[in-house]
């Protein structure tokens, strides 16, 4: 385990199991790493089995006093369909069971859906990447193809356009010969 993690990663686990409290972007953060934002979920999905062997350590030096991951997702699934109760205290000096609330209930899955990965982004904001970067190189094309040809020539430029589209969209940037 450890020979294959780096420092930074190994900073990470720590800092996830501890101080960070299992907050991916507090642990990211607290590691050094530049962006904690995307490489907090990132090492959630990495490093997920270091983190549960982690955690099984903590677990057994402690005995039954740390929670495993079933217990958290139990916990958080009971919290959000509102079966935990809170105990208050009325105005007659009672105690009353009430269900937690909305907010409380909402946290409960916000919890349950960072633990999924719900949340995690970063192939969306890779795909939006390689979209901007085909259509800054389809554009870069077509002014390269239009300063190529001189005078009043709208159809072998409609015909260069096309085909350096259909480069892109193939994968490749160089228009075809015709």
């Amino acid at each position: 385990m450890a020979n294959r993690l780096t420092n930074k990663q190994k900073a990470f686990i720590d800092a996830y199991c501890g101080q960070a409290k299992m907050n991916a972007t507090e642990a990211a953060r607290m590691a050094g790493y530049k962006h904690p934002n995307n490489s907090g979920p990132e090492n959630l999905l990495k490093l997920g089995k270091y983190i549960q062997k982690r955690m099984e350590k903590l677990k057994e030096r402690s005995g039954n006093s740390i929670a495993d991951q079933q217990e958290i997702m139990e916990y958080f699934t009971a919290l959000g369909r509102g079966e935990i109760k809170e105990k208050l205290l009325a105005n007659d000096g009672s105690v009353v069971e009430v269900p937690v609330r909305a907010q409380d209930r909402t946290k409960g899955y916000e919890n349950l859906a960072k633990a999924y990965g719900t949340f995690n982004n970063t192939s969306l904001a890779k795909l939006q990447q390689r979209k901007l970067k085909a259509e800054t190189e389809l554009t870069e094309e077509k002014v390269k193809a239009a300063k190529q040809l001189t005078g009043d020539d709208n159809h072998k430029l409609n015909e260069l356009l096309d085909q350096i589209e259909e480069g892109v969209m193939n994968g490749t940037t160089e228009p075809a010969d015709k």
